[in-house]
């Protein structure tokens, strides 16, 4: 059941980004990004990118991993 809300959430995400690309309300790159990171575990071709992305930009995934802990901890409490 989680693997299905995360597919349906992650797949929507990027068909709201792609829209927005045309459309002038929200920025269609941070929806895109959301939702290939959501996909990453389930599909192949996302997970590849996001590895290849994470050997080029280590300081980035660095620091959203530092984020990622501070939001769990601060919202789910540990």
């Amino acid at each position: 059941m989680r693997n299905l809300m995360r597919n349906i959430l992650g797949w929507l995400l990027l068909i709201l980004g792609v829209a927005e690309l045309f459309l002038p309300v929200l920025q269609g790159i941070l929806f895109i990004s959301l939702g290939v990171m959501i996909l990453a575990p389930n599909v192949p071709f996302f997970h590849r990118l996001l590895e290849r992305l994470k050997t080029r930009y280590p300081d980035a995934f660095t620091q959203a991993e530092r984020l990622k802990i501070r939001i769990k901890s601060r919202w789910f409490g540990s």
